[in-house]
């Protein structure tokens, strides 16, 4: 009979050995390991993508599916600008988002007020499809 101990580093040596070969992202301290590259949150930039082998940053992204929906196109060898685009839409909306609240909070005019509120709307109806189509591609296994 295993022990507890014994499992879980059978368990590690499956996770360390099967994960890479399907490019499933997993959380390993405070980064997300995606195969041979990394996703790491920056001060300046959001989230940078590094590539492992060649110790270089591939690109930096907005939000964090946008990074690892990068990081695992890079990974299959596909062509990232597809998902940069995304990720740049979903910077987009975000700022206008934080615009049309500050001006829901400030502005007196109740006209003014529902165009706002009907733009901060559309704005996260935005977000929300973009973060879904990165969710897709991320969530969908490629043998």
């Amino acid at each position: 009979m295993k022990t507890i101990s014994q499992a879980v580093e059978e368990l590690e040596q499956i996770v360390d050995v099967e994960l890479p070969r399907y490019n499933i992202p997993y959380k390993q301290g405070k980064s997300i390991r995606i195969g041979k590259t990394i996703v790491r949150k920056s001060k300046r930039n959001g989230y940078m993508v590094i590539d492992t082998d060649a110790n270089a940053t591939v690109t930096n992204a907005f939000s964090r599916h946008g990074a690892i929906a990068i990081a695992k196109a890079y990974n299959e060898g596909g062509n990232t600008s597809r998902y940069q685009q995304i990720d740049q839409t979903v910077e987009k909306h975000f700022n206008d988002s934080v615009f049309y609240n500050y001006g829901i909070e400030r502005t007196q005019d109740e006209f003014r007020k529902v165009i706002l509120e009907d733009r901060l709307e559309l704005s996260q109806e935005a977000i929300h499809s973009a973060l879904e189509s990165l969710e897709k591609f991320i969530l969908t296994i490629q043998r």
